[in-house]
């Protein structure tokens, strides 16, 4: 937000000096001259007005800025010092809760702006439209902070509904939230693997394995397009639930990559990881500056 200020800030010095520099009044001179003569002083006041409002903005996310940068330099830190640092292509991942309608605009410009060239060259309009959140007043799990390895200024976008059904989960983020309980998962890998937009148009080789990989990662069958729409799809995995300090549970914690191979996260963050998730509501819900 700083950037944009500064670029206000510069817009309204340009134009008080050109309003300045306006000629004298002139029988001839042209109609936007004589416009921009008299409403100068609303011009300057307009521009002002959203200088003023863009900073008391920034003051109020700065707070939740300065509390984010801290946790990813924390998840940073347990990726580095516990989780094998760059021997491993591993994420750490905070996801918090917010309902539907708050998610339909930023999942928008992320699929279809931002993410606009990526679907032309992989042909993924369909499966990023069915993704969108549309059930506006059901909760979902976005991602509140993220760091990986090897690039440690990776972005993305991630939305897993927490569903209302006692039996069906959407993975093993919505398991953990829902039911309060540390989840390992080492399953079979499939990133890679070419994937149909409906589970019944792969091959049987191919639904074989994802039938497993949705299985060991509680995901139900009806919910194949959660797994087309992961840039990831990791099969190690460990969740940890985020309390809150009245013990309910605000998000989830959750580590993962997709090595070959199993990578069981159990004897590095079996002794830390509550430990560490409590670090997490601390901030999260404590320190509010």
């Amino acid at each position: 937000m700083g950037k944009w200020l500064n670029i206000f800030v510069i817009l309204l010095t340009i134009i008080i000096a050109c309003l300045q520099l306006l000629p004298a009044h002139a029988e001839d001179e042209q109609e936007y001259i004589t416009w921009l003569r008299k409403n100068a002083l609303y011009i300057v006041f307009f521009l002002g007005s959203i200088i003023v409002v863009l900073h008391v903005y920034d003051m109020i996310k700065a707070k939740d800025r300065n509390r984010t940068m801290w946790l990813k330099e924390f998840l940073h830190y347990i990726i580095m010092t516990r989780l094998g640092g760059n021997n491993y292509h591993t994420r750490a991942t905070i996801l918090t809760v917010k309902p539907g309608w708050r998610i339909v605009i930023p999942y928008l410009m992320h699929a279809f702006v931002f993410g606009f060239i990526t679907n032309f060259k992989r042909h993924t309009w369909v499966r990023k439209w069915h993704n969108i959140p549309i059930h506006l007043a059901t909760d979902y799990l976005v991602v509140y902070v993220r760091d990986c390895f090897p690039s440690n200024s990776h972005h993305s976008y991630t939305h897993i509904r927490v569903m209302d059904k006692k039996d069906v989960y959407n993975g093993i983020a919505d398991k953990c939230y829902r039911e309060g309980v540390v989840i390992p998962v080492n399953t079979t890998g499939i990133d890679g693997l070419p994937l149909a937009d409906t589970l019944a148009k792969n091959s049987p080789e191919i639904q074989s394995k994802v039938k497993k990989y949705m299985k060991d990662s509680y995901i139900d069958e009806s919910l194949y397009n959660t797994i087309i729409n992961m840039n990831t799809i990791a099969n190690n995995l460990y969740a940890i639930p985020i309390p809150r300090p009245d013990r309910s549970i605000w998000g989830v914690l959750i580590f993962d990559n997709n090595e070959a191979k199993n990578k069981a996260f159990n004897d590095e963050l079996k002794d830390g990881g509550a430990y560490y998730a409590d670090i997490i509501s601390l901030t999260v819900t404590t320190f509010k500056s």
